[in-house]
């Protein structure tokens, strides 16, 4: 700094002159400027509380689409028109999620807020998958003539859907017992999946009376492909494990049969 009266140069924090000794704070009142004071430090900003850049903005934007579509989806694409609660949970949750991202892309989103809403968006779905696979299975997407997109024709009578699912069940098991005297076959493997796509389908359609009915054979038929994946070629105790399997949702098909041609007796 400048002394306001000898002009001489001082050291920055001097409270007088070195040259002609004035003391600059009573020098103040004959005009003289004071001292600049010392530029403060930036303050230090938390990085998790700063907005998110433009590509983030984008990204969730997107996400909030996608979480909408999979929404619509679910209603759209082989649904009846009455939704099972899982597929309303799912339809009405992902859908709100979704229009709230796409609703609130020009509010400021902090880094935050957006790492919180995205793990527990990829929680959550995990956690249904693995503890409610069945609320995840729309069916294939060349069974929609009876949604609501195709305008909500009358579902088959309660019985035929039920012998359906049935004949389904005895696919599963003659395609099982294929894979397993065959294991390396991916053909034969393909056509066990088509087989249980074809039960999850034709479970789903069922009523509440009919669904506990066939309980029993539809929970034999999903252990029944967790056991035929684990049996690999050289895998002795898998294999028997899978023919096991087989057998036990045999049972449950014969118990199925039975209760459907008893009120017919």
């Amino acid at each position: 700094m400048q002394c306001p009266k000898c002009g001489s140069v001082q050291p920055d924090g001097r409270l007088d002159c070195a040259g002609c000794g004035v003391v600059f704070s009573k020098f103040r009142g004959s005009g003289a400027r004071p001292p600049a004071p010392a530029p403060e430090a930036p303050a230090v900003t938390n990085p998790y509380s700063a907005p998110i850049r433009t590509s983030l903005r984008v990204v969730r934007t997107a996400a909030g689409v996608l979480a909408v579509g999979f929404g619509g989806w679910l209603f759209l694409l082989g649904q009846e028109m009455t939704l099972s609660p899982f597929n309303v949970i799912l339809l009405i949750g992902y859908a709100c999620v979704g229009l709230f991202w796409v609703l609130s892309a020009t509010l400021p989103v902090t880094v935050r807020q957006f790492a919180m809403e995205m793990l527990l968006c990829a929680a959550s779905t995990v956690l249904l998958v693995v503890t409610l696979p069945e609320a995840f299975d729309t069916g294939k997407l060349s069974n929609v003539e009876s949604g609501p997109m195709y305008g909500g024709q009358p579902p088959a009578a309660p019985a035929a859907l039920l012998a359906s699912l049935e004949k389904s069940l005895g696919a599963v098991c003659r395609e099982a017992r294929n894979v397993l005297d065959a294991p390396g076959d991916e053909k034969l493997r393909a056509s066990l999946a088509t087989a249980l796509d074809d039960v999850r389908q034709g479970f789903r359609h069922l009523g509440k009376t009919e669904r506990e009915r066939a309980e029993g054979a539809y929970k034999a038929a999903v252990a029944l492909e967790e056991r035929v994946k684990a049996a690999k070629p050289g895998a002795a105790p898998e294999v028997e494990g899978a023919y096991a399997a087989v057998e036990a949702l045999e049972r449950e098909v014969a118990a199925l049969d039975a209760g459907l041609a008893a009120p017919s007796r």
